[in-house]
């Protein structure tokens, strides 16, 4: 456990010190800033959109991570490590990490927001159903988005751009997921793949008050889907190895 530590701890110090993760953050601020400047907003639905845009600013942040590592030093700790799936145990639990923080700020912002502005940026009070579903609504998505942008790495495919073009269309085509399937005959066949973060978003956002109702299996099925994928990542990245 002690190692793992230290590998979430390393790839950490490497995620801050590179400028690259300025850009998703910078991004998200500016997201923010502006979704939250019109009043009043319906609480889910506001949050019902924001958890499609924490989708693909984590994706991004996952995608970039394989531009950040350094080969030769990355090589060093994999053959030094015993368990040597604690290299990338670290960098999903470190995303983790992030998808917490994005998610806490994605719905404590909004609040200290209402409540400084005498309770005049959403349309009603809020609950603690609001704050607890909204959390969950965050992490679950934004998990998925990041640990999804792992597999953009070249021990997948050695074509950088391919990996980002594809990521791309991936990141756009989960988050219109339900129009693609409601206005194609083939989308079924094409979408079952994408995670359903549209379905959750707009399942979530559908009533005023935040009811478990159908809600309920997208959270299942994004929780499968992000396990899914974790266990692919590692498979994957154990079985390539450094060949």
């Amino acid at each position: 456990m002690n190692m793992l530590k230290s590998i979430v701890k390393y790839e950490a110090d490497k995620l801050t010190h590179s400028s690259k993760i300025m850009i998703p953050i910078i991004i998200y601020a500016a997201y923010m800033g502006f979704a939250y400047t019109i009043a009043p907003l319906g609480i889910l639905s506001s949050f019902g959109i924001c958890n499609l845009v924490l989708f693909l600013i984590m994706l991004a942040i996952g995608v970039m991570y394989d531009d950040i590592n350094n080969q030769m030093i990355e090589q060093a700790i994999y053959v030094r490590l015993e368990n040597k799936t604690f290299l990338y145990w670290g960098r999903i639990c470190l995303l983790l990490c992030i998808s917490l923080l994005f998610s806490v700020l994605s719905v404590l912002l909004p609040v200290i927001l209402h409540l400084s502005g005498g309770g005049a940026l959403f349309d009603r009070a809020v609950t603690a159903s609001d704050l607890f579903s909204g959390l969950c609504l965050f992490f679950i998505t934004a998990a998925v988005g990041g640990v999804l942008g792992l597999l953009a790495n070249r021990r997948v495919l050695n074509n950088r751009s391919m990996l980002i073009g594809i990521s791309t269309v991936i990141g756009i085509a989960s988050i219109v997921r339900v129009s693609i399937i409601e206005s194609t005959t083939w989308g079924k066949f094409f979408t079952w793949m994408l995670p359903p973060v549209s379905e959750l978003s707009i399942s979530y956002a559908g009533d005023a008050y935040f009811s478990i109702g159908n809600t309920y299996k997208y959270f299942i099925w994004m929780i499968f889907y992000l396990a899914a994928v974790i266990f692919f990542y590692l498979w994957i990245m154990h079985k390539k190895g450094f060949e």
